[in-house]
């Protein structure tokens, strides 16, 4: 049987990865002081799903929030597939690039430049040496961390795609533990497309009624325009006819169905996996099939930054937003953060 689909071999793996997680989450529940205090506010941005849930995006509309609070921001982030291992800060108006910081970090900290940057496994160890240099008023944001329970916080804010009542355990499915581990989070952010508004809607009844105590609101992936990978040039619409779609990202029909939904015609479909590293002859040979252009995504976009496409001048990425349905939401997940950011 293949390990890798359906059937009793992964069955049982995620039975085995269920009760490995359930053990850890009682060890912490019931001795407190595992978890590590940081000595600032802060906020956990994660997810019960692995990959694709807009855990990033989630975590720079908190940050952006924080520095209109006046707050100075440091995310800390594991930077998953990056090049090295070692402990990384990136202070505020550096350039990272995804080999060094990872590409999610990378897109947070280009995002909102004057933010702070702590990178590596020993996110603990990272907050100990940003402290000396953090001004008082500062808030530590954790992406993708709401597994990581070695950093106590204020706040957990936790993001869920439509479909996870369907969902299952790693690794038949793509949950990282059991939906009652909501019953940790402050807040529970619902996102996904405009069109799914209508789930959203049905899961939102359901999440409340399962976690009372929590606050649920639905957010939506937007377009916000397309951006020239080469030259920085912002454009509402793509300057390009039939270009091939490139994406390495979990989840990658959504983007594939967002270009569709936009009436973008494309040539050809180059799907990879989730954080795929590209190289150069990858790209080269999208062209050398006559693509006049290739049309990508943000994440994508930061780990081809590090190519030399001299021959391949026409990439652009597309960015999204992320926007509270309605008002009352983005009210009401306000005054969560505020909670801690006095």
């Amino acid at each position: 049987m293949n390990p890798l689909g359906n059937g009793p071999v992964p069955d049982a793996l995620s039975g085995i990865y269920g009760a490995a997680v359930k053990l850890r989450n009682r060890m912490y529940d019931a001795f407190p002081f595992m978890s590590k205090a940081t000595g600032r506010p802060t906020i956990g941005i994660g997810g019960i799903h692995a990959g694709g849930t807009g855990k990033t995006p989630a975590a720079l509309l908190v940050g952006k929030y924080a520095v209109r609070k006046g707050y100075e921001v440091a995310f800390l982030s594991r930077g998953y597939r990056r090049k090295t291992r070692k402990n990384i800060i990136s202070k505020p108006h550096t350039t990272d690039t995804w080999e060094t910081v990872g590409d999610e970090p990378a897109m947070l900290h280009a995002a909102l430049p004057e933010s702070w940057l702590g990178i590596g496994a020993d996110r603990y160890a990272n907050v100990k040496t940003m402290s000396h240099e953090l001004s008082q008023k500062s808030v530590f944001i954790l992406d993708d961390a709401f597994q990581h329970r070695k950093i106590k916080r204020d706040i957990d804010i936790v993001c869920l795609p439509p479909g996870t009542q369907g969902d299952t355990m790693l690794p038949s499915g793509t949950l990282r533990e059991q939906i009652k581990g909501l019953s940790r989070a402050h807040c529970i952010c619902l996102i996904g497309a405009p069109e799914e508004s209508a789930t959203l809607e049905e899961l939102k009844l359901n999440i409340a009624t399962m976690f009372p105590k929590a606050t649920v609101v639905v957010l939506n992936q937007v377009p916000a325009g397309f951006v020239n990978l080469r030259t920085g040039e912002f454009k509402r619409t793509l300057p390009l006819e039939l270009p091939i779609a490139l994406c390495g990202i979990a989840r990658p029909e959504r983007f594939i169905f967002l270009l569709k939904k936009m009436n973008i015609s494309i040539s050809a479909q180059s799907i990879f996996n989730d954080h795929h590293e590209y190289d150069n002859h990858e790209i080269e040979s999208i062209y050398s099939n006559g693509a006049s252009g290739i049309i990508t995504t943000e994440k994508d976009a930061f780990r081809l930054k590090s190519l030399k496409l001299v021959s391949c001048p026409d990439i652009w990425y597309l960015k999204i937003d992320l926007v509270f349905c309605e008002p009352e939401s983005e009210i009401l997940f306000n005054r969560i953060i505020d909670r801690v950011l006095t």
